[in-house]
């Protein structure tokens, strides 16, 4: 009852959030699902995923409306069950339930899971699923075969399933498979072949899952021949980061559980649980396995993602790319708790979490987290802009800011070029038919469009991720780049949370104005209104 109310409160706090703004990434999302089912397959792999999630997306907005609240409604019952899940998985892994419920506790308030809680993005569905997946995995691995020696094909099944399920969500969630086999290599080299079994219905599982995601080679196939355009803005990998992904840091002490790795790689067992015959070093050894997986489990998924984008496969290193690993920080501080042999020691170890996670509490309490808050662009104005102030058939340029923007220097489709126009065709929608719109991946694109400009004029609506966007500056920039001379022009500007919307209203164009030089323009300008 405990766990469930903890999930209550999760959906409480979530809900405090659902209906602000959405970013650039949740309008790609909303570009997906806008026209119905029926354009979701073709669609979704622009977006860099499987359709599985947009289909679920788009029910819930058949039902509810396409709007803000309605495509975060999976996220945010996926995120409220995640205290749930990560409760039944705690109190499994450590088999005890007071345990898994601090780390359900941990779950409510824990800051990454709230921000992802509240993006209609898939990757709360995959915090979730990735939760029940290892609760499945860890059944096939705590305890052998009958001993009739017959598989057990309903956990096989329902880990394969489960497997699956996440590569559908996001294809990045496959890096949870790789601590699952390292830890099923270290169970074989302390158990040997007693382990066989064990690591026959894993890898069975894994295999049928491989078979259930065939229909994604397709999916998988893009994302590998755009790789460098996809990951052309996330920078390079850096090392250090793996270990201080999701606060981590403020949940356990990254030195001291490496340590207790180490020592039980090199067959030690906890001091303070010294066997005293052969039925306690099982028990303590039971009370080890699970802390060793948990931290494979941490640090195991950012490796295999620095080690892709070192090796120029992909370059993903972000942490949303392994959120699959967010919660194991949560639930290793429980098994760590498991291992002290006295409550002591556990109250001691918890208290200081506590204290250490506070200000996060506190945050999700008053409403004051930045998860619950718009982030710094903001198309619905931008868009409300537009249709206010530029006449009807004036055409209209946007700068996404999608890494598929890239896609544009090399040529693209129809296709491509709607999904880029997501800032001004999906949720928040000029008006209808009004406006012919063009994607531009850069200001200096605008250089291909620079006589149409000249003639008829133009809505140029560009955007930044950087707080210190400059206004004036890229208004010069703009003018000088498709040569307007402000003789000609009337230029009305707007800056919203770093979105800029330049409106270039142009008389008609004679010999006189037609050889004009460009004048770059100042925000002091008279001609800006």
């Amino acid at each position: 009852m405990l766990a469930i109310a903890m999930s209550i409160l999760a959906f409480a706090i979530r809900w405090r959030g659902v209906d602000k703004e959405c970013w650039l990434d949740e309008l790609g999302t909303a570009w997906v699902i806008k026209d119905g089912f029926a354009f979701i397959p073709a669609r979704a792999p622009l977006s860099c995923l499987p359709p599985t999630y947009f289909f679920l997306v788009r029910i819930v907005v058949e039902l509810f409306g396409f709007n803000e609240t309605a495509m975060r409604l999976p996220s945010v019952i996926a995120g409220s069950m995640l205290p749930l899940a990560v409760y039944l998985l705690g109190a499994r892994l450590t088999k005890n339930r007071l345990l898994g419920l601090l780390a359900a506790l941990l779950v409510v308030f824990d800051p990454t899971a709230i921000h992802y809680s509240l993006e209609n993005r898939p990757y709360a569905c995959v915090q979730l699923v990735a939760a029940l997946q290892v609760l499945a995995f860890w059944r096939l691995v705590e305890h052998p075969p009958s001993a009739l020696g017959r598989p057990r094909y309903g956990a096989i099944a329902w880990f394969s399933l489960l497997t699956a399920l996440c590569c559908n969500l996001h294809p990045t969630s496959m890096v949870i498979l790789g601590p699952q086999i390292l830890f099923m290599l270290i169970l074989a080299m302390k158990e040997g072949w007693s382990a066989l079994p064990r690591a026959a219905e894993v890898a069975g599982g894994m295999t049928l899952a491989g078979l259930l995601c065939l229909p994604l080679i397709g999916t998988f196939s893009y994302l590998f021949q755009t790789r460098e355009v996809l990951g052309s803005w996330v920078g390079d990998a850096e090392p250090e980061k793996i270990f201080t992904r999701f606060l981590a840091l403020r949940y356990v002490l990254a030195p001291l559980c490496l340590g207790i790795i180490a020592h039980y790689l090199l067959g030690g067992k906890f001091a303070a649980a010294a066997p005293a015959d052969s039925t306690d070093s099982a028990e303590a050894e039971q009370n080890v396995r699970p802390l060793v997986f948990c931290l494979l489990w941490f640090i195991v998924p950012g490796a295999q993602l620095f080690l892709m984008s070192k090796a120029g496969l992909m370059n993903i290193n972000l942490e949303r790319y392994m959120i699959v690993a967010a919660i194991a920080p949560l639930i290793m501080l429980a098994t760590i708790c498991r291992c002290f042999p006295s409550w002591g020691a556990r109250i001691a170890t918890i208290t200081i979490t506590l204290v250490l996670v506070s200000p996060f509490w506190l945050e999700a309490a008053r409403g004051t987290s930045a998860a619950f808050q718009p982030r710094h662009l903001s198309w619905r104005e931008a868009v409300a802009y537009v249709n206010q102030e530029c006449p009807a058939d004036l055409p209209v340029f946007a700068r996404s800011g999608l890494v598929e923007g890239k896609l544009l220097e090399k040529g693209t489709n129809e296709l491509t070029k709607s999904l880029l126009l997501c800032t001004v065709n999906g949720l928040y929608a000029l008006q209808p038919g009004s406006h012919p719109m063009i994607p531009i991946h850069d200001i200096s694109m605008l250089s291909r469009y620079s006589a149409e400009i000249r003639q008829a004029g133009g809505c140029i609506v560009m955007g930044s991720f950087k707080a210190d966007f400059d206004c004036e500056n890229n208004m010069a920039k703009t003018m000088e780049t498709i040569g307007v001379p402000l003789s000609r022009a009337t230029i009305t500007c707007r800056q919203d949370s770093n979105i800029v919307t330049v409106v270039v209203r142009l008389a008609k164009e004679n010999a006189t104005t037609e050889n004009a030089t460009s004048t770059p323009v100042s925000a002091n300008s008279p001609l800006i209104k």
